[in-house]
């Protein structure tokens, strides 16, 4: 299946603000792509893909992740919401053809990351977060700059907010997003 083919799928599942939401990381992660020499169709597919499950509950993302023996850590179990991009990548590669290894990690590690991503990991993860639609986080206009001036320490200020974010307002923290701040913060 391809890109177009995708949309038009995931355009009639996702909810409006969902999909706006969508097709802004697709579209950022094209432009990373462009800006870091990343391959322009993988960054668009994975964009476009990396909420493909998030219109799932909980109890739902579980119990997909256990029928399709799917690996769950501690931290998931109690925030099934961080499995979305488990089961994305899952439905990436059964619903929607996916194969490629590189498109299906960035769609897995969007959330949290993970020490050592490969590129379009990067490139995904910081899309999801500077998007156009996001308005959010604090001083997004110098990380959106940043983001196409130096991916690594992007990736590491979105880091570093995300934790900031889950402290401040008592949510939990994945284990990995620590593990993965670290790791950058460290080789910087």
């Amino acid at each position: 299946m391809d890109c177009r083919q995708i949309e038009k799928e995931l355009k009639k599942i996702l909810k409006p603000k969902r999909w706006r939401h969508t097709i802004g990381v697709e579209y950022t992660s094209v432009c990373l792509a462009m800006r870091y020499g990343e391959d322009l169709e993988k960054a668009a597919l994975a964009g476009v893909l990396h909420d493909c499950a998030k219109y799932l509950s909980g109890e739902e993302l579980l119990a997909i992740c256990r029928e399709n023996h799917l690996p769950v850590s501690e931290a998931e179990e109690r925030s099934p919401f961080l499995l979305h991009g488990r089961v994305g990548a899952f439905f990436a590669r059964e619903k929607y053809g996916i194969s490629d290894e590189d498109i299906l990690g960035a769609i897995t590690w969007h959330t949290t990351g993970r020490p050592g991503m490969t590129l379009l990991e990067k490139i995904v993860f910081t899309a999801d977060y500077i998007e156009p639609g996001r308005n959010e986080a604090p001083d997004l206009d110098r990380l959106r700059q940043l983001s196409f001036t130096d991916l690594d320490k992007a990736v590491v200020e979105i880091l570093k907010q995300t934790l900031d974010y889950l402290t401040e307002t008592g949510k939990e923290i994945d284990p990995q997003t620590e593990l993965t701040y670290n790791s950058y913060k460290n080789n910087l």
